[in-house]
């Protein structure tokens, strides 16, 4: 239900441009329910997080927008995109809570923090 806690991992994408414009928010995709482009290695897609590879259902039913908020409720204005590392195709873990908005067929999160996770080294 809505304000419930969450705590979801996933990475930045389901579109080209997963970061919304001029909101401080992003498209995040379920890493378990679908596969990224660039995990084919046959594919040369030049955005491997945008999912193209997978159903536009199923991009949808494995995507949530997480939003980051003011004091007033809104969805705060800053881009994220850059901030702390983030980018498209980022692996992220959010917590925060359901979005009164948020339904089961489009899950909003309000994220309260958003961690940036890594990215291995190259051998």
């Amino acid at each position: 239900p809505p304000g419930s806690a969450v705590t979801v991992q996933g990475r930045i994408g389901g579109r080209s441009k997963p970061f919304i414009a001029e909101r401080s928010a992003f498209l995040l995709a379920d890493l378990k329910a679908i596969a990224a482009c660039d995990a084919n290695p046959d594919d040369d897609c030049d955005t491997p997080w945008d999912y193209c590879c997978e159903p536009t259902a199923k991009i949808a039913a494995s995507t949530c927008l997480v939003q980051v908020v003011g004091s007033d409720g809104k969805v705060a204005t800053l881009p994220l995109n850059g901030v702390a590392g983030m980018k498209p195709g980022s692996s992220v873990v959010v917590t925060g809570s359901l979005s009164p908005q948020s339904t089961p067929e489009s899950v909003v999160i309000i994220a309260q923090g958003v961690y940036v996770e890594p990215v291995p080294a190259m051998k």
